[in-house]
């Protein structure tokens, strides 16, 4: 239905802003820069492909794509300064 894909859809970014601020803690705790940013982007990936080949109910991938966009600007915007 409507509403159903309209909160599957939002599950991206739902998940993007709850998970910010302990990656970005966990981050800053323990300099995982490098580590987090190739974690977000396998999980980019990963998500992506799941969503274009299988027939998995897309909030496995929404959730990872959502992470993704967490960790990476997470990684990216502390490491400016090194």
């Amino acid at each position: 239905s409507v509403p159903d894909s309209g909160h599957i859809a939002s599950s991206v970014f739902a998940v993007s802003i709850l998970s910010s601020p302990l990656i970005g803690y966990l981050i800053d705790r323990f300099g995982i820069f490098t580590y987090m940013m190739a974690l977000g982007c396998s999980l980019f990936t990963t998500g992506q492909l799941i969503l274009a080949f299988t027939n998995l109910h897309p909030l496995i991938p929404y959730v990872m794509i959502g992470l993704s966009y967490s960790m990476v600007p997470n990684s990216i915007w502390p490491a400016i300064s090194m």
